[in-house]
């Protein structure tokens, strides 16, 4: 592995509502034990990062072979660089408001960048917007999904619900041999609308001093 030596300081220094955002859901991801399934598509998977993300990225931090010794701040880092930062902004520098950030970031890790701003974008486009649904979050899509953070945030969250639903139901008529993911991917979704629910109002610093300190399998949810 060839993560940076300040590492530490690193993962402890983002945002707070990023680092509650992650803890969640890896436990959502069934929590921090590797997990490799013959029928699962993504490979062995660990804290949410598979082996064929690895393989397709082709990260310089690590190798295929090395997803099952990640860390929980490595696994932490990786979804910082390679996930939040890169696709919650434009290019310009242009942010997407606390809420909307981490509910697209939970579905950029599950479903993938492309997909995941497909889903946002066919939402966004409910509202009569002119955003064409092209998998790229840039500068417009960004714009128009904040000027409605507050009147439609809800609303945002079900339609984008809405598409994840006919896109896993497109996966499985493809192949019914995911079938038995459907649920799980389903759960991930409406688990992550409950999470972003719940955080509307921006993270304390202090919330997340023991964050790192919980065991796979705590109720972080109840804590948090």
């Amino acid at each position: 592995m060839n993560f940076p030596k300040e590492l530490e300081n690193i993962v402890d220094n983002m945002k707070p509502h990023f680092l509650i955002a992650t803890r969640y859901l890896i436990d959502v991801l069934e929590g921090f034990d590797y997990h490799d399934i013959p029928e699962d598509i993504g490979g062995g998977t660990k804290g949410g990062i598979s082996q064929n993300w690895v393989r397709l990225a082709k990260p310089i931090e690590l190798e295929v072979n090395e997803v099952k010794d990640l860390s929980y701040k490595q696994i932490i880092y990786l979804y910082h660089k390679y996930f939040f930062v890169p696709y919650t902004k434009s290019r310009c520098g242009i942010e997407m408001k606390e809420g909307f950030d981490v509910f697209h970031f939970f579905n950029l890790v599950v479903s993938g960048p492309k997909r995941a701003a497909i889903c946002l974008q066919r939402a966004i486009k409910k509202f009569n917007v002119n955003i064409v649904d092209d998998g790229i979050v840039g500068k417009n899509t960004i714009l128009t999904l904040n000027e409605r953070h507050e009147k439609d945030f809800d609303l945002i969250l079900l339609y984008t619900t809405i598409e994840y639903s006919k896109f896993y139901g497109s996966i499985v008529s493809r192949d019914n041999t995911q079938v038995r993911f459907l649920n799980g991917w389903m759960n991930r979704i409406e688990r992550s609308c409950d999470f972003v629910n719940k955080h509307r109002i921006s993270c304390n610093k202090n919330r997340v001093i023991d964050y790192f300190n919980l065991k796979a399998g705590d109720k972080f949810e109840d804590r948090y």
